[in-house]
Parts: structure tokens; C-alpha cells; sequence
């Protein structure tokens, strides 16, 4: 066992579980936020056909991260009006290349007064986003667990140390 000064305890306890506390609760947030967005999106999502009228996939990215970006032009009437709009929407979801063989789809739009819709894909992208979320926050939930109880082993002079070095080896 090395003893710590003030400055390492805190740059080599405090600091990494601080820093692995705030992503773990970052991550958990945003997927409970994310699971919250899908049932509002199934709740009162109005489900409106529409037609396809262009479709086109932009490269975007500098660097090495690059990704696809889709633009899709539709043409649906809203739920509160009578005559047909036409709206340009815009996804990063790789489900959306099917739009270049469909004439017709359904968008949704999110209430009666909200003027935008909402592909059917943004779906699909907000629960690879709660699996991203959800991975990454118990991943640094669990570095968490491991750092307390190496600190609390610490503190007991290698109890579990010492159990697990007999138990394994």
C-alpha cells in the first residue's frame, strides 16, 4: 500500500470519480430524457400520408468523421388545414436511403398546432440514442463501483485484495 499525498488523493481518487459520477448521470438523463421523447412521440404523434417528392444524401463531416446526412421533400396536408404543404426534412437515420425508391410515406407531426413533422425514422435514431446512453452510463456507473470499492479496500489494509489474489490464484 503507497500512501497518497493531498494532491494525488485527489488526482487519483476524487478526480476520475467525479469526473465518471457526472458522465454516468449525463447518460442516465439523457436516455430516461429519450425513453420520455419516444412515449410523447407515440402518444400524440398525428400520423399524416405524404409524398415523397425529391430525395438527396450530402456527405458531411471533416476529418474522419464523416457521416450522411438525408434531405427528403415531402408534400402532405397538415392535420389543421385543408390545402397540401410541402416541407423539407432532414434526417441522419441510415433508414431514410429507402426514400429513394418510395413515392409515399407517412410523416408525424407532434401536435395539431406544430407546423414541422417529423419522419417516421427520428423513431428509430432516439432508441439508438437511449442504447448509446444507457451503454456508456452503467459502463461508467460500473467504473464508479470499481473505484469506491478499490478506495474502501484501501482503507481496510487489502481485505479484498488479498481474498481475491487467494481465491483466483
Amino acid at each position: 500500500m503507497r500512501e497518497l499525498g493531498t494532491s494525488g488523493v485527489i488526482k487519483e481518487i476524487v478526480f476520475p470519480l467525479v469526473l465518471s459520477a457526472l458522465i454516468t448521470w449525463y447518460m442516465l438523463y439523457k436516455a430516461v430524457t429519450d425513453i420520455k421523447r419516444i412515449k410523447v412521440f407515440k402518444r400524440n404523434g398525428i400520423k399524416v400520408p405524404a409524398k415523397v417528392m425529391d430525395y438527396n444524401m450530402l456527405k458531411c463531416g471533416s476529418g474522419r468523421t464523416r457521416y450522411h446526412k438525408y434531405s427528403v421533400t415531402v408534400e402532405c396536408k397538415p392535420p389543421n388545414s385543408e390545402h397540401e404543404e410541402m416541407y423539407f426534412l432532414s434526417t441522419t437515420s441510415g433508414r431514410a436511403k429507402r426514400y429513394k425508391k418510395l413515392n409515399e410515406t407517412e410523416v408525424v407531426f407532434m401536435s395539431r398546432d406544430e407546423s414541422i413533422p417529423v419522419l417516421a425514422e427520428e423513431l428509430h435514431l432516439i432508441r439508438r440514442e437511449i442504447f448509446a446512453a444507457l451503454l456508456g452510463g452503467v459502463t461508467c456507473g460500473l467504473f464508479c463501483a470499481l473505484l469506491l470499492i478499490a478506495v474502501a479496500d484501501d482503507f481496510l489494509g487489502g481485505v479484498i485484495r488479498n481474498f481475491l489474489h487467494k481465491l483466483f490464484f
